[in-house]
């Protein structure tokens, strides 16, 4: 990451791809392998972000070029990931299956570890 001099400002020691800034720019969004992280946006001389978080660590789809994001941060802050085809997926191929109430959906699949 860049600060506004365009001086390089370490983010994540064990790096990430996809960066996406939350709505309110509170937040600096990436992917860790299959984890999605967080670091919230602090005011400090010495460094302007906080403490790398993992929000979560599932399976999701990941885009195959670095241009190009395969996931999604709503302004509510909730997130809008595809799920990786597997064997096991229920969905036929080609199909999108859409999850209402995700996050209840995601703490049962949590629980299940």
């Amino acid at each position: 990451m860049r600060d506004p001099d365009g001086v390089s400002v370490p983010i994540s020691s064990g790096g990430g791809t996809e960066p996406r800034w939350a709505r309110d720019g509170s937040e600096l969004f990436f992917r860790q392998g299959s984890a999605m992280m967080a670091v919230p946006v602090v005011s400090t001389d010495d460094h302007p972000f906080g403490a790398v978080t993992k929000l979560f660590d599932q399976p999701f789809f990941k885009a195959e070029n670095e241009t190009t994001w395969s996931y999604d941060v709503a302004a509510d802050g909730r997130f809008l990931m595809m799920e990786a085809t597997t064997p096991t997926t229920h969905a036929a191929p080609g199909s999108i299956v859409v999850v209402q109430n995700w996050s209840e959906e995601l703490k049962r699949l949590m629980a299940a570890h």
